[in-house]
């Protein structure tokens, strides 16, 4: 989906980074800044930039090596649409993993933000990833909501679409032993 969408966009300003899926395993964020870091190094003009919303900033404390990324990154913090319907995302089971509550239910703190950051007060758009997904797996539109080639991609390899089974309760070993 995304070297789809770095082929129709941008004028080659877009490129795939396949680092994350080569190392295999558990991905940080620490490692893969590193690892872009010596890739580019002599054609930076400084640190790489990461952007992030304000929901996952909140909880940036909590990530694997939060001090190396923020040497490694420019912080770039942006606005994000309070998803009011994020935590009805549990009732699907295609749902991002990890010790993150990434709902809007952790507040973003600007004052007690200790990294360096800059904070971008950007207009707001009624629409997120999880929403995307959402409207997927219930069937219904997406298609001006994404790029026309990630669009095509979703639909062709019908992306998305097994996430309307409810997560059923976890079953202990005998829990079929009645």
């Amino acid at each position: 989906m995304i070297e789809a969408f770095c082929k129709s966009e941008g004028n080659g300003h877009f490129e795939l980074e396949p680092c994350e899926i080569e190392r295999g395993g558990i991905s940080y964020t620490s490692d893969t800044l590193e690892f872009l870091t010596k890739k580019y190094q002599g054609q930076l003009e400084g640190k790489l930039a990461f952007v992030m919303g304000d929901e996952v900033a909140a909880e940036f404390d909590k990530w694997r090596n939060p001090d190396k990324v923020s040497s490694l990154a420019d912080l770039i913090i942006v606005h994000r649409y309070p998803d009011v319907k994020a935590m009805e995302d549990s009732l699907y089971e295609c749902k991002p993993t990890g010790n993150y509550k990434g709902d809007f239910a952790v507040k973003f703190d600007r004052e007690k933000f200790v990294y360096p950051h800059i904070y971008i007060e950007n207009p707001m758009l009624p629409v997120s990833s999880t929403d995307i997904r959402r409207r997927i797996a219930e069937g219904k539109s997406f298609r001006y909501l994404v790029p026309p080639a990630v669009y095509e991609y979703i639909e062709k390899n019908g992306l998305y679409r097994d996430c309307r089974a409810p997560l059923r309760q976890a079953q202990g070993p005998h829990d079929n032993d009645k």
